[in-house]
C-alpha cells in the first residue's frame, strides 16, 4: 500500500541538534559514528573527534603518503565494546583506538576497492559503491585483522558506469545487515556465511538497466528511478531516490510493521528531499547516517550553518506553528548563536519503534 502525507511527528519521537566546534574546519562529511562518549566525524579533511557536547578534541591519524598516514578516507566503523575505530582508505584499513593510537593496518581482501565499511559482531563488512559492476565481490566479510570469512561474488559483467553519484549499497536496521544494488531486484539479508532474500523491487519499465548506466543520454532521459540510500531501524526504512528524467529527488518511508509505503517529500535534483519537519518547523530532515544514543537508533543529518540561519530568519519559519513550540524556541536560540561560516550542525531524529 502507498500513502502520502506523513511528517516527522508521524515517524519520530524526538529531535536534537549538535553544533560542531570550530577549532577544525569541517566540510564534505562522509560519515559520523558515535561511541557513547565521542562523535567521530569522517570528512574530506580528515577524521576528527568531538565530545558529546560538540567540543572539538583531536584529529585521529593524518592524511598523506607517509608510512602511518592514509591517502584518502572512504568510511569509518566503530567497535564500541573494545573502543576501536576502523578507517577505510584506498584498499587499506587502519585500526585506531579511541585515543588515536594506530594499532595496525591491513589491505582489503583481494586488493578490492571497497568504499563502504560496517562493524557488527566482531566482524567487518565491506561494500562497493557506484563502481560495483567492476568489483569482483558484492560484499566481503572479514575478521578484525582482515582475514576473509566469506564473500559474495559479483556476477554482473564488467562495464563502465557513466555517472558519479555516491551510493553505498550496505545498510543495517540495527539487527541485521543488508545489501542492494540498482541492477538487482533483490535486497539481501547477510547471515552467517550465507544470505537470504529479504525484499524485492518491482521489476518494471522504470528500473535502470545496464545499457542506461553505460549511455549518459539514456541515463538522464529515461523515465526511471535510481535509489540512492536506505537507512532505518527495526520498524522503518527511509529510502531516498532520484527520478531521472524529471530531475526530482524523493524521500520515502516503508513502515515494515504496517506494510505501508509513504512518499514523504519531493524536491528538485539540487535540493535535499527530506521528511517535513513539523516538530520545530526547521529544515526538512534528510538522513545521512545512523547512530546509537543511549541504546536507541537515531538518524543523523548534517546541515550547513548558513542554511540553518537562513531558514530560521525566513518569514515562513517565523510565522509557523510547529507541534512543539518549545523546540522551535530552542532552534531559534541555536541559529542565533551561529555564524554563517561555522562548522555544520548535526540534526538527529529518533525514530519510533
Amino acid at each position: 500500500m502507498i500513502q502520502n502525507e506523513l511528517t516527522m511527528s508521524g515517524i519520530a519521537t524526538d529531535i536534537r541538534y549538535l553544533k560542531l566546534g570550530n577549532h577544525q574546519p569541517v566540510q564534505n562529511i562522509k560519515n559520523i559514528v558515535f561511541s557513547g562518549t565521542y562523535y567521530f566525524v569522517a570528512s574530506a579533511e580528515g577524521l576528527f573527534v568531538y565530545n558529546a557536547s560538540g567540543k572539538y578534541l583531536k584529529e585521529i591519524g593524518k592524511k598523506g603518503r607517509g608510512p602511518q598516514e592514509y591517502f584518502g578516507l572512504w568510511d569509518i566503523a566503530v567497535d564500541h565494546e573494545n573502543e576501536s575505530l576502523y578507517l577505510l582508505s584506498n584498499k587499506k584499513v587502519y585500526k585506531f583506538d579511541f585515543n588515536g593510537q594506530l594499532n595496525y593496518t591491513f589491505e582489503t581482501y583481494d586488493n578490492v576497492g571497497f568504499t563502504s565499511l560496517m562493524y557488527a559482531n566482531s566482524r567487518l563488512y565491506f561494500f562497493g559503491g557506484t563502481e560495483f559492476p567492476n568489483l569482483k565481490y558484492n560484499w566481503a566479510v572479514t575478521d578484525l585483522h582482515g582475514s576473509v570469512l566469506y564473500t559474495k561474488e559479483n556476477h554482473i559483467e564488467n562495464f563502465f558506469v557513466n555517472h558519479s553519484y555516491i551510493i553505498n549499497f550496505g545498510f543495517s536496521d540495527s539487527q541485521n545487515i543488508f545489501y542492494w544494488n540498482y541492477l538487482n531486484d533483490t535486497i539481501y539479508q547477510i547471515e552467517d556465511y550465507s544470505y537470504s532474500t529479504k525484499y524485492l523491487f518491482a521489476n518494471d519499465k522504470y528500473r535502470l538497466t545496464k545499457n542506461d548506466l553505460m549511455d549518459f543520454n539514456s541515463f538522464r532521459n529515461k523515465s526511471a528511478w535510481q535509489l540512492m540510500s536506505i537507512l532505518g531501524n527495526s520498524r522503518f526504512l527511509v529510502l531516498n531516490y532520484i527520478l531521472l528524467k524529471d530531475s526530482k529527488q524523493i524521500c520515502s518511508l516503508y513502515d515494515r510493521r504496517k506494510d505501508i509505503f509513504y512518499m514523504l517529500n519531493v524536491t528538485g535534483l539540487n535540493d535535499e528531499a527530506g521528511v517535513v519537519n513539523d516538530f520545530d518547523n526547521g529544515l526538512s530532515f534528510f538522513p545521512r547516517t545512523k547512530i546509537k544514543l543511549q541504546s536507541e537508533d537515531w538518524l543523523v543529518q548534517w546541515i550547513d550553518a548558513y542554511k540553518l540561519k537562513s531558514h530560521v530568519a525566513s518569514d515562513a519559519f517565523k510565522n509557523s506553528t510547529p507541534n512543539f513550540p518549545e523546540k522551535k524556541k530552542e532552534l531559534e536560540k541555536l541559529a542565533n548563536s551561529l555564524n554563517e561560516s561555522d562548522n555544520p550542525v548535526l540534526m538527529m531524529v529518533k525514530l519510533k519503534k
